[in-house]
């Protein structure tokens, strides 16, 4: 993200306490739009409006219904796995849905991932236009046809 232009950069953080990730995100993008008190239809209409490429999982507790409602959505998510259950929820629903390549197992992976993705808009606007039926035909949304594999 340093090598975007900061006024290209707008961040929605679904936080109430910023970690030590979230604040050094806070540094690097102009717009920074704090959502944690926004109602879903607000966020929904926000989201769609502002037109958002890529979301980000909070860490160390990962979003999970946030998540899975940025997926459906079509917006891909990133991840930050780490060891504890509630730091790997995020790990588990990209892996179902098939996007095990947007699962990074450490923070600078995290960054690095971030920043490639941000810069390959080819392939985000490829994933963005297939992602909604993607989630929407995998075992997330099928709990009669599998159940969600163990990460």
């Amino acid at each position: 993200m340093r090598h975007h232009d900061k006024a290209e950069i707008e961040v929605f953080a679904n936080v109430n306490q910023a970690d030590a990730v979230t604040q050094r995100l806070r540094t690097l993008a102009e717009h920074w739009r704090d959502v944690y008190q926004l109602d879903d239809d607000r966020l929904f209409e926000q989201i769609q409006a502002d037109k958002i490429d890529i979301a980000l999982d909070p860490s160390p507790y990962n979003g999970t219904t946030t998540t899975c409602e940025a997926l459906i959505m079509g917006v891909p998510t990133l991840t930050l796995a780490g060891v504890t259950h509630a730091s790997r929820v995020g790990h588990s629903l990209l892996k179902t849905v098939g996007l095990d390549i947007w699962v990074a197992t450490s923070t600078e992976e995290y960054f690095q991932k971030a920043i490639a993705f941000a810069n390959d808009w080819e392939y985000l606007a490829q994933l963005r236009a297939q992602l909604r039926p993607q989630v929407l035909n995998s075992p997330l949304c099928d709990a009669i046809r599998s159940p969600i594999p163990k990460t």
